[in-house]
């Protein structure tokens, strides 16, 4: 009954709103909410019908947005917030517009990126086209393959055998360090863990959202590359902001019990104000953890940095309640007996987990539900050119998928996904040519360089070779199982086993045409 008076309402509003109404069930969506959300703005809430959730890869809800008069950046921001809200069960790419003013879809393009795909739906004459036409007319345009920040909910493809060891360490009170590549998609890993662990984390940036499941835990997330101050007492007022974030998510009454601000004799007090709170257990992950102990330009370690994970320990063992989790491209820092002129906390404490490339069937999967999205038919011989070429890595394998609909955009057919496999070849060139994969191919250089200079020897000979010799330079150089190759092999960027053993070719690629200087100062 509710639903059909804000429908009543909304045609009595909207001249043109009974025709909406009508296109949408004409083409088998069926209405599941109407929401007002300001003057002349509503936020429908849609159930896809299956022949379109196939096509184009839609999830099973998706949001459209209604206005009268020009749409605005904060209506965009405004269906980001419902998204948030609902937990991400509705399509997390996907927004579409209705409005009944000319220039639509060039005014969406002005507009901030708010969503990875805004398709217009233009009231033309009091009359819209089919919703499929929209679709299949804009999705191509709007390229799902370049994210590059850290993916939730629906975004989020495989390593579920990880994340669910994870959570069972945290669960446990463990301390736990994620380590590898940047972009390979560490945090993206662990706020899977944490958004399971603890709904209420999640939203702790998301004002009137509600989580789905009780809490297991509290975790508090702390982004260290965002301290502007390189301090303890920055780090320690860091940490009581989100303390209190989290905190609020439950009730305002509780802020009260914590201690007031004060130094970094605060920690402790912090600690135990949120431990006594309640009696579940409390994580604390710290993002880009590498960041305390080695700043831009040179700097040095924190002063006292030793502290922090000190109380940490203390707690954690006089407890049982509280866990931690790191993340960082590695543990070497973990590893050293002395931190800051004194025992090192962390040794023999936190537990590592390498995170590498994404396994074969879940970059073929990558690859092809992104590719469904902007009407790609991702086919076999691709998917085995992606794979060489980027190992499984998330953010490269993204960027070849993107360079595939660069070539693709101008044969794309009347009806149906356009085949990839007729013309792969020809996305190579194109995805070595961005600056993405560029930059992830000199961070690579540059950390083995400064770290592992036996690995990026290691590296460096095997990019000389043809792909075949791997395994045969890899013996020459002491085998599967010494320190290079293992190094090699924790980051990803040394992949099989030793008798079928590969380095991605953008590797090899990248060490042989833009470090030419560096081979010859070997040869």
């Amino acid at each position: 009954m509710e639903q059909l008076l804000a429908e009543q309402e909304f045609t009595r509003l909207v001249p043109w709103g009974g025709r909406l109404i009508r296109r949408l069930s004409d083409d088998g969506v069926v209405l599941a909410g109407i929401k007002t959300v300001g003057p002349s703005r509503w936020l429908f809430r849609v159930c896809i019908p299956i022949d379109l959730q196939e096509s184009f890869g839609i999830a099973p809800q998706a949001l459209v947005l209604v206005a009268t008069g020009e749409v605005q950046g904060k209506d965009l921001q405004t269906a980001q917030q419902e998204l948030q809200k609902d937990n991400l069960d509705l399509d997390p790419d996907l927004l579409i517009v209705v409005e009944d003013r000319l220039g639509l879809k060039e005014r969406l393009d002005r507009l901030p990126r708010l969503w990875d795909q805004c398709v217009p739906w233009p009231v033309l004459g009091g009359e819209l086209s089919p919703l499929e036409e929209q679709l299949r007319r804009h999705l191509p345009l709007y390229d799902v393959f370049e994210k590059r920040d850290p993916v939730r909910g629906r975004h989020f493809i495989g390593r579920q055998d990880v994340i669910s060891d994870l959570r069972k360490r945290l669960q446990r009170c463990e301390a736990i360090g994620v380590f590898g590549l940047r972009k390979v998609g560490k945090t993206s890993v662990l706020r899977a863990v944490t958004d399971r662990l603890d709904p209420l984390s999640a939203l702790a940036a998301s004002a009137g959202a509600q989580a789905n499941g009780q809490p297991l835990a509290r975790v508090v997330w702390i982004d260290v590359q965002s301290l502007v101050e390189r301090s303890m007492e920055a780090l320690v007022r860091a940490l009581r902001r989100e303390v209190e974030k989290r905190l609020a998510q439950e009730s305002a009454e509780l802020l009260k019990r914590l201690p007031a601000p004060g130094s970094v004799g605060e920690l402790d007090r912090l600690l135990a104000a949120a431990l006594e709170s309640s009696d579940l257990p409390l994580c604390i992950v710290l993002d880009e953890h590498d960041l305390l102990f080695e700043g831009s330009g040179g700097q040095p370690a924190i002063a006292g940095i030793e502290t922090l994970f000190r109380v940490f320990r203390a707690w954690a063992q006089q407890t049982g309640r509280l866990a931690l989790a790191v993340i960082g491209r590695d543990p070497q820092l973990f590893a050293e007996s002395d931190l800051g002129g004194h025992s090192n906390p962390m040794l023999n404490w936190v537990v590592p987990f390498w995170l590498g490339p994404l396994p074969g069937a879940e970059a073929d999967e990558l690859l092809e539900r992104l590719g469904r999205r902007v009407l790609l038919d991702i086919g076999p011989e691709t998917r085995e050119l992606a794979r060489r070429w980027t190992g499984g890595h998330p953010l490269l394998h993204r960027q070849f998928g993107s360079a595939l609909l660069d070539v693709a955009r101008r044969r794309m057919p009347p009806r149906g996904l356009c085949a990839t496999d007729p013309f792969h070849e020809e996305a190579v060139d194109r995805f070595l040519s961005r600056d993405a994969v560029i930059t992830i191919c000199r961070e690579v250089s540059h950390l083995l360089a400064s770290r592992y200079p036996s690995a990026l020897a290691l590296l460096e000979d095997l990019g000389r070779g043809a792909s075949e010799e791997v395994a045969e330079r890899i013996e020459s150089h002491g085998g599967w199982r010494q320190p290079g190759a293992q190094t090699l092999r924790n980051f990803g960027l040394l992949l099989g086993d030793r008798r079928s053993s590969m380095v991605p070719e953008v590797f090899r690629w990248y060490l042989r045409t833009m470090l030419p200087q560096r081979k010859d100062r070997r040869a």
